[in-house]
């Protein structure tokens, strides 16, 4: 007791009416606590809580759900055990609302938007996204595999092994592409530009026989090939095939490619450059 007749933990905390005991339970209770959300949400995350119900994405936003409650549950049975009178804090929560009005707009969208993705689940963890373009490839965007979805940010890694941070708001906002929702085929589109002098017809068989022969196509539906430009100094090809596995994507296109460029080479098809012809006034023709 100090000379104002208060224990040193009620003069340090204003409002907080609490005994030595009734801080020992609300120790116990924030230890209890971290214990629970060390065991619980990794074990529904790894399906051992009747994991026939739920799929990964299910048991993942039941995790982050399970956490959560359990931090506002613990938070309020701490406060009751320290007697703390929480008018005395009416203050505190005006001024957090007026921060909230001003400053914190994002936040809360963020946070709101978190909950859109944990219970809709556009995302889930280990999918394949790109935000804002279907080009996979695309420089200065994001494209990756989400590897956690928080209550503010989502964690996407780059294929270059780059963790992106991603504020909630944006993945609900704007359009993000989902390579891995739905049906998990994929079709994918290379070009080969060949003479006017070829065949349309001898082109497709000789694209359609070495796409069938590499490795991730798949036989049904079959790989098949189209005429759709004619440039200015070539006829313009394009092959598509399907695979079932978005994240060979970019090993099966480099594939098509050179399989193209070599059976192209072998059927004796010229692959053209570019050619201009200029016309020189007053030359001698």
């Amino acid at each position: 007791m100090n000379d104002f007749g208060l224990p040193w933990w009620e003069r340090a905390i204003p409002g907080l009416g609490a005994t030595p005991k009734a801080i020992g339970l609300a120790l116990a209770v924030i230890a209890v606590a971290w214990l629970i959300m060390r065991t619980v949400p990794p074990r529904i995350e790894r399906g051992l809580l009747r994991p026939q119900k739920l799929d990964a994405g299910m048991r993942y936003a039941v995790a982050r759900v399970f956490e959560y409650l359990l931090i506002v549950i613990a938070a309020i049975l701490v406060l009751g055990n320290l007697g703390i009178d929480l008018s005395s804090i009416t203050l505190l929560i005006s001024a957090l609302g007026v921060g909230i009005g001003f400053g914190l707009q994002t936040t809360v969208s963020n946070f709101f938007s978190g909950l859109v993705l944990l219970f809709e689940q556009p995302i889930r963890v280990g999918d394949r996204i790109s935000l804002g373009a279907l080009d996979t490839d695309a420089l200065g965007g994001v494209n990756g595999y989400v590897t956690k979805i928080g209550l503010r940010a989502t964690m996407v890694e780059t294929l270059d092994g780059i963790t992106i941070v991603v504020p909630n708001n944006e993945l609900v906002s704007k359009p993000v592409v989902n390579w891995s929702l739905g049906d998990p085929r994929l079709r994918v589109r290379v070009r080969f530009s060949v003479s006017y002098d070829t065949p349309p017809a001898r082109v497709r068989d000789v694209l359609e026989r070495a796409s069938r022969d590499i490795s991730g196509v798949l036989a049904e539906p079959a790989p098949q090939v189209r005429l759709v430009e004619t440039g200015e100094s070539s006829l313009v090809f394009q092959v598509l095939v399907w695979i079932d596995d978005a994240r060979q994507r970019g090993l099966i296109e480099t594939a098509l490619r050179e399989a193209g460029v070599l059976a192209l080479r072998a059927a004796g098809i010229e692959i053209p450059f570019p050619q201009r012809v200029v016309k020189l006034e007053g030359a001698p023709r």
